[in-house]
């Protein structure tokens, strides 16, 4: 694994608990296993020393579709580092560090088998040299179909957590449900016209034309699996955290998760997900929580406010209750969040407001 340039010390970070907490993101290009040199950001506190990851473990963040660096996740990921983890970061194929894009190398690499080769790598490199401690992987939006793989394909990862990524249901059924509720979503203007896409796309499951800006190849590895097939095989504890308002992954899909098995998604009560420190549904390993009025970039409807300190104390309760936190540490940590946030937790109060 080759070493390039240490990145300056990041500004103050906006999350609640790294509230006045400085970490940096420390390069390295990682070779993939077709030779393709992944640029990989470790992210930890400012002025560690060497390269052991911290006693707690390592946080391997997967990002969604974006095409732009992960290095602006920094700000939402700091609270990792501050509980003691360094946090992992994979910059997307076809992306230079001057910020330029070479479409063509992502579009030929724009598949989910590519991006779980990539991950799986990346989380072998990192862990064969250091002390492993609890292994997280973090999934956001088309992300944690990624990490769902990975979780079921590693038995070292211990913890994982989906983040406006549904997985109940596939992507394919997803569009369904969206352009049956609202013909015309995404330009597609029918369940006929979506049809004729998937048998195009099924008819030329490695081919580079493109379908709502994605390649077919894309298209043809996530439209038909579903996450939940592999979260039935990880050993890892779960948690899936979902707005209600998300207009890009329905939170119908993520309902799924912890439906009666022998009833609809939609049966799964999105009032028994209780934000900020409530008990959530759990079935099994897998816990989830719904954030009423809350988008996929979660964000409140309407205000456009941030939720994230609200879904950063249920984390924190999450990591408790798995056995990563200790009470006095999560205790901590989540009245460190609270004070840093009254628009969601006025007058101290335990639950976010939302």
């Amino acid at each position: 694994m080759k070493r390039f340039v240490v990145l300056a010390a990041a500004a103050l970070l906006s999350s609640g608990c790294a509230l006045g907490f400085q970490a940096e993101a420390r390069g390295s290009v990682v070779p993939a296993d077709d030779g393709y040199p992944l640029r990989v950001y470790e992210m930890v506190a400012s002025g560690a020393q060497g390269s052991s990851a911290p006693a707690r473990g390592s946080v391997f963040y997967v990002d969604g579709s974006r095409r732009r660096s992960v290095l602006d996740r920094m700000g939402a990921l700091a609270g990792f580092c501050m509980l003691g983890f360094s946090v992992v970061l994979v910059q997307p194929r076809g992306l230079a560090d001057d910020g330029s894009f070479d479409r063509e190398a992502a579009r030929r690499a724009d598949t989910k088998e590519m991006r779980v080769s990539d991950q799986r790598r990346v989380v072998e490199s990192f862990l064969a040299r250091r002390a492993q401690g609890s292994v997280l992987l973090f999934g956001a939006s088309e992300g944690g179909d990624v990490a769902a793989r990975v979780a079921a394909e590693d038995a070292r990862v211990t913890h994982l957590i989906l983040l406006g990524s549904g997985g109940g249901i596939s992507q394919a059924d997803e569009l369904r449900l969206f352009v049956k509720r609202q013909p015309g979503y995404l330009g597609v203007g029918s369940e006929a016209e979506l049809d004729t896409a998937f048998e195009r796309i099924r008819g030329e499951p490695a081919g580079l034309r493109e379908w709502l800006g994605h390649p077919y190849r894309r298209w043809s590895s996530y439209l038909w699996s579903r996450p939940a097939d592999d979260l039935a095989r990880t050993r890892a504890q779960v948690l899936a955290l979902h707005g209600s308002a998300d207009t890009n992954v329905p939170v119908e899909s993520a309902r799924a998760l912890v439906a009666p098995p022998n009833g609809a998604a939609a049966r799964a009560q999105s009032s028994a997900a209780r934000p900020g420190s409530g008990p959530g549904i759990t079935r099994g390993r897998l816990t989830y929580l719904e954030y009423p009025g809350v988008d996929h970039r979660f964000r409140q409807r309407g205000s456009g406010k941030s939720v994230f300190p609200c879904a950063e104390i249920d984390v924190i309760g999450w990591l408790e209750k798995t056995g990563v936190l200790s009470p006095n540490e999560a205790r901590t940590f989540a009245e460190r969040t609270r004070g840093a946030h009254p628009e969601w937790f006025p007058r101290g109060e335990a639950r976010c407001s939302l």
